[in-house]
């Protein structure tokens, strides 16, 4: 993980990811976002990561009812 990427946390809506959410990668290499999360496929990308690194994507998390 890149200390200060910029972390956007993805729902699934239809057939395209929206953004819902953002955090910031710590010094330990984690992040954390406290937000409202209804049922629905989610999971976190850090678009623009730096130092020659490519964009990257978590698994998929999915919140039941």
């Amino acid at each position: 993980a890149v200390i200060g990427a910029a972390v956007e946390i993805q729902r699934l809506s239809g057939r395209a990811w929206r953004t819902v959410g953002q955090a910031t990668v710590a010094e330990a290499g984690v992040f954390s976002a406290a937000m409202h999360v209804p049922p629905g496929s989610y999971r976190a990308r850090i678009p623009t990561p730096g130092r020659g690194l490519v964009a990257g994507t978590s698994q998929t998390l999915t919140v039941g009812r």
